[in-house]
């Protein structure tokens, strides 16, 4: 398991963690220390706050252009009924 100390890598966890770790009392192998974990859960809850951050802002984005693509279709729709109706209605005169 690599930790925070390794050369400038981010923190990892474990590669297989569908099965819980057992440490017999007295053994320190695999274990963090509480700067460690300070550390780890420091580093984990600014990425979380960055995601939360990003999502917004894709939010913000997306959310105007969405919502500028359903007034488009709206107009655009509303073109078609009108030029249909319109073609309908001259259809019926000529027949």
């Amino acid at each position: 398991m690599k930790t925070i100390h390794d050369e400038g890598e981010h923190a990892t966890m474990p590669h297989d963690l569908s099965q819980p770790r057992v440490q017999s009392l007295g053994s320190d192998e695999g274990s963090l220390t509480l700067n460690e974990l300070t550390v780890l859960c420091t580093t984990l809850s600014k990425k979380v706050e960055d995601l939360q951050n990003d999502l917004k802002q894709t939010k913000l984005t997306y959310g105007s252009v969405y919502t500028k693509l359903i007034l488009r279709v709206k107009k655009l729709e509303h073109k078609v009924k009108a030029s249909d109706s319109s073609f309908i209605y001259l259809k019926y005169i000529t027949i």
